[in-house]
């Protein structure tokens, strides 16, 4: 756990993580009573949250074959970054908005899901991979038990605007903790270890 503490890029993944769970669990959770709200049809809302799930398929191959080219981390990052738009179309109450919005949203709709095992394997020592994956399998746990009620306080608070806009911005900030994570990364695999220490 103190070793897991010390690691700068898994640190960044950990924050990326609670950030990028809490996101995903707003729109999922608020998704489909608000298109309700806007006058779509309860098939049409569930259409549309079904496919962030079809889609998300679509971001999880486009990550992995480009990540054999790309830093992981980045290619994740770039994909989570995504999210952040796609709130805007979301409000427009068109069928053309909707589908730029499952379009946008759903590229990085569990990417990270994929890419996190990958990235703990890169940042953690073999010895120490089923700890640090495990604190990170609490970490996502915590966001998840802790994001519907958050949501459900902004969403009382200004309405659906700011539980989505949150998400949206949630979103950038994981996929900057991701590019920090890969910086992190990079600049300890350039770095000399020292005997007796954990890198």
């Amino acid at each position: 756990m103190l070793a897991a503490g010390r690691s700068p890029p898994f640190r960044w993944l950990t924050i990326a993580s609670f950030l990028v769970y809490t996101a995903l669990v707003f729109v999922n959770v608020h998704l489909v009573s608000y298109l309700i709200e806007q006058g779509h049809s309860a098939s049409t809302a569930a259409t549309v949250a079904g496919a962030l799930g079809v889609l998300s398929v679509l971001g999880r191959i486009t990550m992995t074959r480009i990540a054999r080219r790309v830093r992981l981390a980045r290619v994740a990052a770039v994909l989570v970054a995504c999210q952040v738009p796609a709130v805007l179309p979301l409000f427009t109450g068109t069928l053309a908005g909707l589908g730029a919005f499952v379009l946008l949203f759903g590229a990085g709709f569990g990417v990270l899901t994929l890419a996190r095992a990958s990235l703990v394997a890169d940042y953690a020592p073999t010895e120490m991979y089923a700890r640090w994956a495990g604190l990170q399998a609490a970490v996502v746990t915590l966001a998840q038990v802790l994001a519907p009620i958050g949501g459900s306080l902004l969403h009382g608070w200004r309405g659906y605007f700011a539980v989505f806009t949150a998400g949206a911005v949630l979103s950038g900030l994981a996929a900057a903790c991701l590019v920090m994570a890969d910086r992190a990364a990079r600049h300890a695999s350039r770095r000399p270890s020292s005997p007796g220490t954990v890198p």
